[in-house]
């Protein structure tokens, strides 16, 4: 997904809203476990305790329901004050949901045999923690699923628009369906149209681009890097932002960038992929950072420390992005709301 962020901004696509990152608030967060996402209806029915015992959605006044669905922003801040801030764990009491009970919606019933069963949800405390779920940015696309620049489609989390500031649970799937027809009708026709000449030029040009490193020395390991780019993400970038923290990061990131820019592609395909997935991160993180940065309020899934309040007047709009001909990004903000 983050290729295609930093592939359209090459092709001369414009991105917008790359600010507003959805975090679910509610994974499984056992040490030795992997992360697994736990179905917002059965909190509801169990309990969100801190390791002081108090309840979490009482604590922080949450009263929208199902709480993971329509309260995911302030259900991860919650979390993420709790345990990254104040020191706390937060574990999720489903002890007295019986299995009829759990199986009460066809999401929470899939997850019965791994999360109560074999993970033990039926009949002890799990640990849970917040994680990045979705993007709403991404590449602008009209009705039809076209980009700014001719020939170049997109559908999915790639694109950006759709779904506002705050996606709602579930929608991610319908848009997939529904708009992946759609590009995949518009881009054959589109193609269908173009005389074979031009577009056997056209495969010609993206064959010659090339990958090949700029710089052939070593750089900084490989690993590091990715956990160096996670880190800081996670930390000033996140859930919670302010422009301290957001600068901070941005210069972070722009160091990862230049160091992963210096490792050499070599030939084993699979370090081929994961240095190329670092270069691309590193560059979609820079844009993320830089958009929020400039959304001066806080709104939907985007948080500020510094600006808490919703801000109509001047940040009802869309934080735009792209590449000028000479490869200088471009900011711009625009109010028109009747774009995707």
């Amino acid at each position: 997904m983050v290729e295609g962020y930093s592939l359209a901004l090459d092709a001369g696509a414009l991105l917008q809203d790359m600010e507003f990152v959805q975090f679910y608030p509610l994974c499984l967060a056992e040490p030795g476990r992997p992360p697994f996402l736990v179905p917002p209806r059965l909190v509801d029915s169990g309990s969100l305790l801190n390791s002081s015992g108090e309840e979490i959605l009482g604590k922080y006044g949450i009263q929208e329901r199902p709480a993971g669905e329509r309260a995911r922003d302030k259900l991860s801040q919650a979390l993420f004050n709790e345990i990254y801030i104040n020191g706390e764990e937060v574990r999720l009491d489903l002890r007295a949901i019986s299995e009829k009970e759990w199986c009460a919606d066809p999401f929470s019933a899939s997850t019965l045999d791994i999360l109560g069963k074999r993970y033990g949800a039926l009949h002890r405390l799990v640990r849970i923690a917040p994680a990045a779920h979705h993007i709403m940015g991404g590449v602008r696309i009209d009705t039809r699923c076209a980009t700014s620049v001719p020939g170049l489609f997109a559908a999915g989390e790639v694109t950006g628009g759709l779904h506002g500031a705050n996606r709602l649970g579930g929608n991610a799937l319908t848009e997939t369906l529904v708009f992946g027809s759609r590009a995949g009708e518009a881009a054959a026709a589109w193609a269908s149209e173009r005389a074979g000449d031009k577009s056997k030029m056209l495969l010609k040009e993206l064959d010659s681009s090339g990958t090949e490193s700029k710089v052939k020395e070593a750089g900084s390991n490989l690993t590091q890097l990715r956990k160096r780019l996670r880190k800081i993400l996670w930390e000033e970038g996140g859930i919670r932002r302010n422009k301290k923290g957001l600068t901070r990061a941005l210069e972070e990131v722009k160091g990862i960038q230049n160091e992963s820019l210096g490792l050499p592609l070599g030939d084993n395909p699979l370090l081929v992929q994961r240095i190329l997935e670092l270069r691309s991160g590193s560059r979609t993180a820079i844009i993320i950072l830089k958009a929020a940065l400039k959304r001066e309020e806080s709104r939907g899934a985007h948080f500020r420390e510094d600006f808490t309040e919703q801000d109509d007047e001047h940040w009802l709009g869309h934080v735009q992005v792209r590449l000028s001909p000479e490869k200088k990004e471009v900011w711009d903000f625009s109010a028109d709301l009747t774009e995707a």
